[in-house]
């Protein structure tokens, strides 16, 4: 079952999209959003991605396209243009995508053998965090009863110049755990794969590793060829490859 999620997600990962902020966030969500902007020097980037199986009987594709406009409308979309349709053997995919200048958006359901449909809402945003935490919200109000065991994911992402020494990198994950008030639950750090994970009363979603659960993950990576170090924030861990 699980090899079964994981094929589906990702076959719905390419997702996102652009709105306009109509409300600001909490005070805890603000805190949060603080220490996304410390990620980094350049180029700072963040995405939020909600998916899961959808409750309810199963959608012919009128009711796809109908499902997806309305959810459009309600994340603030307009001009979304046509919606589009892919048939292959054994699944379907029905989409919206929404293109601007500083954020992408994608709405898609898969539909399995024609028994499960599964849904997945990425958006992405170019310089700009605090959009990311706010539609995290927004996709929970909006499609939380719609789905099975939904899955909410916002990352961060930004880089240092060179290559960051181990203590550097110590440095930086400190910070972010403390100023979230984080403890690290496990930890794997080495020049090639350093990344931590923990958890904090200040994030509400949390999985579980083993006996213990986690809601905040730290990665970093270097980058030969272009002599800089990548650091990734994942709430509650990242969902792709870094």
């Amino acid at each position: 079952m699980r090899k079964r999620w994981i094929a589906v997600f990702l076959m719905l990962w390419i997702l996102a999209g652009t709105q306009v902020l109509k409300s600001g966030l909490s005070e805890r969500e603000e805190q949060i959003t603080e220490v996304f902007g410390r990620i980094g020097t350049e180029e700072k980037n963040s995405q939020t991605e909600y998916f899961g199986k959808l409750k309810g009987e199963w959608m012919d594709p009128e009711e796809r396209k109908i499902f997806l406009t309305e959810t459009a409308e309600k994340l603030g979309l307009d001009n979304i243009g046509e919606l589009q349709e892919e048939q292959k053997e054994g699944h379907s995919l029905t989409q919206i995508v929404k293109e601007g200048a500083r954020a992408r958006t994608e709405l898609k359901i898969l539909t399995m053998n024609e028994e499960d449909q599964y849904l997945c809402a990425r958006i992405e945003f170019e310089d700009d965090l605090h959009s990311a935490m706010y539609y995290r919200t927004q996709l929970q109000n909006i499609l939380e009863d719609t789905l099975d065991n939904p899955q909410n994911t916002t990352t961060a992402h930004g880089f240092y110049k060179g290559k960051l020494t181990m203590e550097e990198r110590e440095k930086i994950t400190e910070d972010i755990f403390e100023s979230l008030e984080a403890h690290v639950v496990s930890e794997n750090k080495t020049e090639q794969l350093y990344t931590v994970y923990g958890y904090t009363g200040a994030i509400n979603d949390y999985i579980m590793q083993g006996d213990y659960a986690i809601n905040i993950n730290v990665a970093m990576t270097y980058d030969e060829e272009k002599d800089r170090t990548h650091v990734y924030l994942g709430i509650p861990v990242m969902n792709e490859e870094y």
